[in-house]
């Protein structure tokens, strides 16, 4: 028996707009050609989409890099460079689809009423990770410019430095040149180009803290993997509920958290991306009074156990001084790397 056609499914014979289809832009004080090497460099893909497989389509030299898209996400991808003044606009264009592989990472799959669901989910967690990274881009070839000059050549990091490649001597521009509306390539046929457009805001200066812990560091790791344990030894997380899950090692994906500090009670969601038992990040998709979370835990083995470094940005929708806010920010880092140390050493059972 034929079933049912659910009212929100595709209709035969139309194309419908990806599921995934995301357009970001952010502006980087650097020069285009430069900065396009940096970002040609496929380490620095791999680092920024670790569930993608990107096959180069088009290099288009200062102006950036196609790619043809499989994985999690089976589609298309670009990132476009577009001088602007003293600088360059980072356009980044994700158009695809979910494979099976991503519905059958989240621990609530289910068939198509519940898939939808997963996508926002999806791409949520595209838009809020590309956004830290491009941002961390910025900083990296922006080093040593003060804020508000105009780009030239940065000398405190070296010739052969990013920084100093990048704030090479800007050329003549006669302005902003007209909107690009990039062409799906024939790797993706039906694509269409609608986008949508991210609205994360820049990213604030990281407070950092560290303890050594008595344990190898795959045991650290062990424990700040379990989040559904996190109640029982932390005393400001009431509850913890694991939503999606990496299909190869069983680590949660994404998390929604009730937290409940003192003045700071919300319910909010993270995403996490982990590398092996040597690092952990994660970042804000959701929350209501919480409004940028981002943070990690850096793990490095030592002769006495594990040096775990801490590294953690906060913004709360309550009005604090920034000294006010890196004082509460370094005192939530202190108390979690404590209680981690206590749980760790201690047991499950401490």
């Amino acid at each position: 028996m034929a079933r049912e056609k659910h009212r929100d499914e595709p209709t035969d014979g139309v194309v419908a707009a990806p599921a995934v289809d995301i357009m970001d832009e952010s502006f980087i004080v650097a020069d285009p050609a430069a900065l396009a090497a940096i970002i040609a460099d496929p380490e620095r893909w791999h680092r920024w989409w670790p569930r993608l497989e990107l096959v180069v389509v088009e290099d288009r030299g200062s102006l950036g890099l196609r790619w043809r898209v499989a994985g999690e996400l089976v589609g298309t991808a670009e990132i476009w460079l577009e001088r602007w003044r003293d600088g360059v606009v980072v356009h980044w264009f994700l158009r695809a689809e979910p494979t099976a592989d991503a519905g059958r990472n989240s621990r609530r799959w289910r068939p198509w009423r519940r898939r939808r669901v997963d996508v926002e989910r999806i791409r949520r967690r595209y838009v809020t990770t590309f956004k830290r990274h491009v941002h961390e881009l910025k900083d990296e070839v922006e080093a040593g410019r003060v804020v508000g000059t105009p780009r030239r050549v940065a000398r405190r990091g070296g010739p052969g430095s990013a920084a100093s490649a990048a704030h090479a001597a800007p050329e003549s521009t006669g302005g902003r040149p007209q909107a690009h509306r990039p062409e799906a390539d024939a790797g993706a046929p039906g694509i269409p180009i609608t986008a949508v457009r991210s609205k994360v805001g820049p990213m604030a200066a990281q407070t950092t803290s560290s303890i050594t812990i008595a344990a190898p560091p795959a045991d650290v790791m062990a424990v700040i993997a379990d989040l559904e344990a996190y109640p029982e030894w932390t005393a400001s997380v009431r509850e913890v509920e694991v939503l999606t899950v990496y299909e190869d090692d069983g680590r949660p994906g994404e998390a929604r958290f009730v937290l409940d500090a003192g003045p700071v009670k919300d319910t909010y969601t993270l995403t996490y991306e982990w590398d092996d038992d040597h690092e952990v990040r994660w970042s804000l998709v959701e929350g209501s009074l919480i409004r940028q979370l981002e943070g990690s835990y850096r793990l490095v083995e030592s002769a006495a156990g594990t040096d775990v470094t801490y590294q953690l940005t906060v913004d709360v929708a309550i009005p604090l001084l920034g000294l006010m806010k890196r004082k509460a920010e370094k005192v939530i880092i202190d108390t979690a790397l404590k209680e981690l140390k206590k749980r760790v050493e201690g047991g499950s059972g401490a």
